[in-house]
């Protein structure tokens, strides 16, 4: 999970860079979104990634405040861990996440 915290700050690196290129001013902040899969099973994250967090990173310093990722693990309502995708229920519960993550 630290490597979805690089790569939202990474991008939120690169989007304000970009926009300081195109004469817009750098954003304090924006959420990052990010999904990993495990297996068969996504997992959705909200990054929120601030100035002061990126600062720190670049800097290799700890950041002054907490950062709270928000993660929602989509499992199969199922108790084998070994089923996943393949179960069309899961799979409809998958899309109904991911369709609602992309409203936020």
């Amino acid at each position: 999970e630290v490597q979805v915290v690089a790569g939202a700050i990474a991008a939120f690196q690169y989007n304000n860079g970009t926009r300081d290129r195109n004469g817009l001013d750098p954003l304090d902040s924006t959420i990052i979104p990010a999904i990993t899969i495990f297996g068969t099973r996504p997992v959705f994250y909200k990054v929120p990634v601030t100035q002061q967090l990126s600062k720190a990173a670049a800097t290799g310093h700890y950041p002054v405040s907490e950062t709270k990722v928000v993660k929602c693990v989509v499992a199969p309502r199922s108790r084998h861990l070994f089923e996943g995708m393949e179960v069309p229920e899961f799979r409809q519960e998958v899309i109904e996440c991911y369709e609602t993550f992309k409203r936020i």
